[in-house]
This record gives structure tokens, sequence and C-alpha cells, in this order.
């Protein structure tokens, strides 16, 4: 996917009518508001008579941006280019907040999670290369960097654990 592509369209048919009849109450309240700032400047309506008209306009045009806000988070998109995975759900499940829907996956940057014994921290340092081999590249030696150290020795392991940032400019 592109950054910007439609991942999912949750249903807003309710919302997509809410929309609707927002705007229509705005439209008829931007009538009446014009209507009320003509009879003023004639000196035929009262100013609380203009502030309840931009009051209720206001109101309208505040109604269209929260149902829209509501529209505009059931539209998902891709946050970045990537390689979608396996998707989480199916057509039509229930989603809940914060439910995963698929993995996104950045296939330009790599992460490698790895765990090393507590003795070696002396020799580690942010930004250190180190080299990753694969099982599914007999042989073939990539290059990455430490980007994180955990802090914490793991009781039960006594190891610590590292993550480190490959290029895969290759697409490997």
């Amino acid at each position: 996917v592109k950054k910007g592509d439609v991942i999912v369209q949750l249903n807003d048919a309710s919302e997509q009518a809410e929309l609707a009849n927002a705007r229509a109450q705005q439209k008829l309240t931007g009538l009446t508001l014009q209507r009320t700032i003509e009879l003023r400047a004639k000196g035929a309506a009262s100013q609380a008579q203009l502030d309840q008209a931009q009051s209720q306009y206001d109101a309208a045009t505040a109604m269209i941006a929260r149902t829209q806000a509501i529209i505009d988070k059931k539209l998902i998109r891709a946050p970045f280019d990537g390689v979608l995975g396996i998707r989480q759900t199916e057509v039509g499940h229930y989603l809940e907040a914060g439910k995963a829907i698929v993995v996104i996956t950045d296939m330009d940057q790599l992460f490698a999670e790895f765990t090393l014994p507590e003795q070696l921290r002396p020799q580690l340092s942010l930004r250190q290369p180190v080299e990753l081999t694969l099982d599914a590249y007999p042989g073939k030696v990539f290059t990455a960097i430490i980007a994180v150290i955990d802090p914490q020795v793991s009781t039960a392991t006594r190891t610590i654990r590292l993550q480190a940032v490959a290029d895969n400019t290759e697409g490997l």
C-alpha cells in the first residue's frame, strides 16, 4: 500500500445522514443569520435576536465539524508506504477500539530484535553496527545498527534485549 491508501472503511451511513442534516441546518441558520443582520441594520431586529441567530449558525457549523470528524475516524488509511500482512479480522466483524486489523510493514527498514548475555553490555552502544544472518539466506550477512538497548536485565535468563535497524533496499 501507499501512504494514504484506504485500508478499511467502517460503516458510516448514520453519520453521513447526520452530516446531511447538519448541512441543511447550517444552510437554514445561515439564511436566518443573513436576514437578521439586514433587519438589525434597519433597526428592525434586536441585538439579542442577532446574537441568537449567530449562535444557531455557529452550532450548526460545529455539528458539521463534529460529524465529519467521526466520519474521518471511520476511514482508516495507510500511515506509510508498506506491505500488508494477513488481515486479523473478517468483513462484517465488529471492530473494538484498539483491535488490530492488519499489520503494515515498511519493507525499506526492518527491525531485528534479539537478546545477548548481560556480560556483553559494556561492549554495546547505540548506533553500533551489527551483522545479522538469516536461515532464509545462507551465507548472506546483513548489516544493521543498534537502535535500542533495553536497560532491564531479564531475571530469568540474565540477558538484555536489543533492537537493530537493517536497511532492506534489496527487498529481501
